[in-house]
C-alpha cells in the first residue's frame, strides 16, 4: 500500500499535477515519506541518464560554441585596448586646448589695456576741452557774448552727455547745467529790462524795446549789442522761450488787467505812444466807454509795431482774450444807456469800438468778431436793457410806493333804451351792482339783480365774457368750487390764446304791433345815458406800473416815428418793446400777493388796486393796441384775487359754524353755550370785515362781497337745521333766536342817505332764510297758509318743508292733512 502511494505521488509531482485519488488523499503519509524520498530519486536518476544519452550526440557543436565564446573575448580585450587609446588622445587634446584659451585669455586682456588706455586718452581729452568749453561758455556770460554762448550751449551739452557716466561726468554736467541756468537768468534779466512797467499815482507806463536798454556810450568794447529778437532767439535754442514769454505776458497783463476793472481805485483814461514808450493817463473815477475803448486800440498798436516778432502775437492774443470780454461786459454793456434820448450817446462808442475791431483784425486777432458782434446786437442789448428796468420797475414799485391810500372814482356810463309811455324802469342801480364791465354796453334788463344775486362772486364784477342770461340759477354754497376752480386761471399765463369776446347783438327796432286789430305805429324809442360813480381806495403801487408802461409805450412810438434817429450805425432797430407792458403786468400778477401779504395789505386792497391798473390799461389800449389782449388776464386775476378773500373768509365762517355741531341739542348744556358763541363769532366776524372792507372797497362792493359772506352762512345754517331729525319746541324757539340774530345784520346793508336795508338785493339766500324762520316758529296753519300763498314753494321743494314739518310737529291727523296739502 506504501508502495503504491509513493509511486502515484511521485508520478504527480514528476508531472506537476495533484493527485486526484481520494484514498491517497485521505490516507496519512507520514509513513509513505521514505518511500515517496526514494521514489524521487529514482526519477531524478533516470532524468539524468536521459539528459546524458541525448548529450552524447551534440558534442561537437559545444566545442564550437567555445572556440567563439574564446574569439569574442579577445575582439573584447582588443577593443579595451583601442579605447584607452582614444582616451589618452582625448586628454592630449584637451590639454592641448586648455593652452590656447590661456593664451587667447592673455592676448585680450592686453588688448583690453590698449583700449582702455586709448578710451582713458580720449576722455581726457573730451574733458579737457568740454573744460575748455565751460570756460568759454563762462568768459561769454560774464562778456554778454549771449548769442555766442547759447549757440554753444546746445553742443555743449550734447558733449557732456557722450562723456561715460563717472564723477567727472556729473561734475561736468552740473557745471554745464549751472551755466545754462545763469545764462537763461541773463537772457530773462536782459528781456525784462526790455518789457518795462512802471505805475504811479497818475499815469501806467509800458515799454516794449525791440533795441538793448544798455547805453551804449557806456558799453565795453568787448559786449556784443543784442536786440529782443536775438534774446528770444537765444531762449528759444535753451528751450526757455516759452517760460520767458509766459512772464512778459503775466507781467503785462498784472500792469493792465487790474486798471480795466471798475472796483479798481486807478483806471485808464486814455493813452498815448511817445519815444517808444505806451503812456496810459490813470483816474479814479470811472472813464467814458469810448477813451477807454481808444486807449486800448492804442495798446494793441503798440504791441503790434513794437514788441518781438515772437512774443508779439502770443502777447496780443492773451491780451485780447482776458481784455475783450472785460471790456464787453464790465465797460460796453453797462454803457448802454436805458433812456431812449440818451441813445445819442452810443454813437461815440461805437465809433471807437469799431477802430478797436479793425485794429484787433488787422492784428489777425480773432476777438474782432466778438466786438462786431456787440455793435451788431446793440438794439437786442438795448431791448433787454429796458426789460431789465421794466421788471424792476415792477419791484421798485413795491420798494418805493409808501402804500398809503387814496380814494379814487370809477365813472361808467351806460346808455338805456326807454320805451315812451311806459314807466321809467329803475334798473340803472341794479345794473351797477351787477358789473364793473366798461366793455359791456347793453343795458341792464330786470332780471339783472336775480341773476347778481345768485351767482358767483366774480360773476357780479362783469369780468365773465361768456353769455350766462340762459344758466340757471345756482345756489349760493355752490360758488366755491367755480371760484375755487377759476383761481388757477387768474395768473394770465395762457394769455396767447385769443380771448373770448362778448357778442353785442344790434338793437331790434320795437315792431308795430297791433290793438283790436288794428295795426299801430311803433312805439317811438329813445336813449338816455346815465352815468355812474363810485368811490375805492387804492395804494400807490399801481402809478408806478403805470407809469412805467406808459414810458415803455412813449419809447415805442418814438422808435416808430423817428426810426433813423436811433441807432444809426446798425441795419435793424430794436424789436420787442412792445411786449413790455405785458411783461410788467405778468410780473405784478406774479409778485403782488406776497409783497402785499409782507406790506400788511389785504386780498381787497390787491383787487382795487387790479381794478384801478385795469382802467389805467384801458385808457393806453389806443396807443398799444397789443394790451387790449392783457385786459382779460388782469380780470382773471382781479376776479382770483377777490374770491380768494371770499373763499377764505367763508371758510373761517364755515369753520365757526361747524364748531356748533349742527345745532343738536342747542338748548342742553354745555351745547347750549357752544351754540349762542358760535352764532355770536359769527355775526361779530361779519361786522369786524365790514367794518374793515369799508374803507377800502366801494358801497357796491362791499354789500356784495358781505352779501355773499352771509348768503353762505344762512345757507349752512338752513342745511344743518335741515339735517336735524327731531326739534324739540324749546330747540325751535332757540334755532328762531339764531336766526334773528343772523338776521340782523341787515342793518349792514343800508345805502348812504338811505334808511331801507337792501340787504334782500344782495344776499340771495335771505328770501329762504327768512322762511326758515316762519317754519321755525310758525304753526301747521301757518307753514300751509305759506305754501299755499306760493312764497314757500318758492324757496323750498315739498319734501324739504314735508321733512321739516315731520321734525318740527308730533304725528297727528292735523299733521297729516298739512302734509298731503303740501304734496298736493
Amino acid at each position: 500500500m506504501e508502495a503504491t502511494t509513493s509511486k502515484s505521488l511521485a508520478a504527480a509531482i514528476q508531472e506537476g499535477s495533484f493527485p486526484d485519488s481520494d484514498t491517497i488523499l485521505s490516507s496519512d503519509l507520514s509513513s509513505t515519506i521514505p518511500a515517496l524520498i526514494d521514489s524521487i530519486q529514482d526519477a531524478r536518476n533516470e532524468l539524468n541518464t536521459s539528459i546524458k544519452d541525448i548529450s552524447k550526440g551534440q558534442a561537437s557543436d559545444v566545442d564550437s560554441w567555445i572556440t567563439q565564446a574564446k574569439k569574442v573575448q579577445d575582439e573584447i580585450a582588443r577593443c579595451k585596448e583601442d579605447a584607452a587609446q582614444i582616451v589618452q588622445e582625448h586628454e592630449r587634446i584637451l590639454a592641448l586646448r586648455s593652452t590656447r584659451a590661456e593664451a587667447r585669455s592673455k592676448v585680450k586682456l592686453l588688448e583690453e589695456e590698449i583700449s582702455f588706455n586709448e578710451a582713458l586718452e580720449r576722455q581726457i581729452r573730451l574733458i579737457s576741452a568740454t573744460s575748455q568749453s565751460l570756460n568759454t561758455l563762462d568768459n561769454d556770460i560774464s562778456q554778454q557774448r549771449f548769442v555766442h554762448a547759447a549757440k554753444a550751449v546746445p553742443t555743449l551739452r550734447a558733449t557732456v552727455i557722450s562723456i561715460p557716466s563717472g564723477q567727472c561726468q556729473l561734475l561736468l554736467s552740473q557745471l554745464q547745467s549751472d551755466l545754462t541756468q545763469s545764462l537763461q537768468g541773463r537772457l530773462k534779466a536782459e528781456l525784462d529790462t526790455r518789457c518795462q512797467t512802471r505805475l504811479t499815482d497818475a499815469a501806467a507806463v509800458m515799454r516794449l524795446s525791440g533795441t538793448s536798454t544798455h547805453d551804449e556810450d557806456h558799453q565795453e568794447p568787448s559786449v556784443q549789442p543784442i536786440s529782443s529778437d536775438d534774446v528770444l532767439d537765444c531762449l528759444e535754442t535753451l528751450d526757455a522761450l516759452d517760460e520767458a514769454r509766459a512772464q512778459i505776458v503775466k507781467k503785462v497783463e498784472n500792469s493792465l488787467l487790474p486798471h480795466l476793472h471798475k472796483r479798481s481805485k486807478l483806471k485808464i483814461l486814455k493813452g498815448h505812444i511817445q519815444d517808444h514808450e505806451l503812456h496810459f493817463e490813470l483816474i479814479r473815477d470811472s472813464p467814458p466807454p469810448a477813451q477807454l475803448s481808444q486807449a486800448l486800440k492804442v495798446l494793441f498798436q503798440y504791441i503790434d509795431g513794437n514788441s518781438p516778432s515772437k512774443l508779439k502775437q502770443q502777447l496780443l492774443a492773451h491780451l485780447a482774450h482776458q481784455i475783450i470780454p472785460l471790456l464787453i461786459v464790465n465797460w460796453l454793456d453797462t454803457a448802454v444807456p436805458a433812456e431812449l434820448e440818451r441813445l445819442h450817446e452810443l454813437d461815440e462808442l461805437q465809433d471807437e469800438v469799431r477802430h478797436l475791431a479793425l485794429t484787433l483784425k488787422q492784428c489777425g486777432l480773432k476777438e474782432s468778431s466778438d466786438l462786431e458782434a456787440w455793435i451788431n446786437q446793440l438794439p437786442k442789448t438795448w431791448v433787454a436793457k429796458r426789460r431789465m428796468v421794466s421788471l424792476d420797475a415792477v419791484r421798485n414799485a413795491f420798494k418805493k410806493a409808501t402804500r398809503a391810500t387814496r380814494s379814487v372814482e370809477r365813472i361808467e356810463r351806460q346808455t338805456a333804451v326807454i320805451e315812451q309811455e311806459q314807466p321809467k324802469s329803475d334798473t340803472a342801480d341794479d345794473h351797477w351792482a351787477q358789473s364793473w364791465d366798461d366793455n359791456d354796453e347793453k343795458p341792464s334788463d330786470g332780471n339783472a339783480a336775480s341773476d347778481a344775486a345768485t351767482g358767483d362772486d366774480s360773476d357780479a364784477w362783469g369780468f365773465d365774457t361768456d353769455d350766462q342770461d340762459n344758466e340757471p340759477q345756482k345756489p349760493a354754497q355752490d360758488v366755491m368750487p367755480a371760484e375755487i376752480e377759476e383761481e388757477g386761471e387768474a395768473w394770465g399765463w395762457d394769455d396767447d390764446e385769443e380771448p373770448t369776446k362778448p357778442t353785442v347783438e344790434p338793437e331790434k327796432e320795437t315792431p308795430a304791433h297791433k290793438v283790436n286789430g288794428i295795426k299801430e305805429q311803433p312805439l317811438q324809442n329813445r336813449q338816455q345815458d346815465t352815468v355812474l360813480t363810485e368811490s375805492y381806495t387804492v395804494t400807490d403801487i399801481p402809478d408806478y406800473v403805470l407809469d412805467q408802461i406808459r414810458a415803455d409805450i412813449s419809447d415805442l412810438q418814438v422808435l416808430q416815428s423817428s426810426p433813423g434817429t436811433y441807432f444809426r450805425t446798425t441795419a435793424t432797430l430794436p424789436t420787442g418793446l412792445q411786449n413790455f407792458p405785458p411783461l410788467i403786468l405778468a410780473m405784478f400778477r406774479a409778485t403782488s400777493p406776497t409783497h402785499y401779504q409782507n406790506f400788511g395789505l389785504s386780498n381787497m386792497n390787491l383787487y382795487n388796486d387790479v381794478l384801478y391798473l385795469i382802467d389805467g390799461v384801458s385808457t393806453l389800449t389806443a396807443a398799444n393796441p397789443g394790451l387790449s389782449d392783457d385786459l382779460p388776464s388782469l380780470q382773471r386775476f382781479a376776479r382770483a384775487t377777490y374770491a380768494s378773500e371770499l373763499t377764505l373768509q367763508r371758510t373761517i365762517l364755515h369753520d365757526l359754524l361747524d364748531s356748533a355741531q349742527g345745532f343738536v341739542s342747542c338748548t342742553k348744556p354745555p351745547y347750549a353755550a357752544v351754540c349762542d358763541d358760535a352764532i355770536s363769532s359769527v355775526t361779530d366776524h361779519l361786522r369786524n370785515l365790514h367794518a374793515q372792507w369799508e374803507p377800502i372797497l366801494s358801497p357796491s362792493h362791499l354789500h356784495q362781497a358781505i352779501g355773499s359772506l352771509l348768503s353762505s352762512v344762512m345757507s349752512k345754517i338752513i342745511q344743518d337745521i335741515k339735517d336735524m331729525d327731531d326739534i324739540s319746541e324749546l330747540e325751535s324757539q332757540k334755532l328762531v333766536s339764531f336766526c334773528e340774530r343772523v338776521s340782523a345784520l341787515q342793518d349792514l346793508f343800508v345805502h348812504q342817505g338811505s334808511t331801507v336795508s337792501q340787504v334782500a338785493f344782495h344776499v340771495p339766500a335771505y328770501f329762504r332764510f327768512g322762511y326758515l324762520q316762519e317754519i321755525l316758529g310758525g304753526t301747521l296753519l301757518h307753514i300751509k297758509e305759506l305754501w299755499e300763498q306760493g312764497g314757500l314753494s318758492e324757496e323750498f321743494e315739498k319734501e324739504e318743508v314735508v321733512d321739516m314739518i315731520k321734525a318740527l310737529f308730533a304725528e297727528s291727523s292735523h299733521r297729516r292733512n298739512a302734509i298731503h296739502a303740501i304734496r298736493g
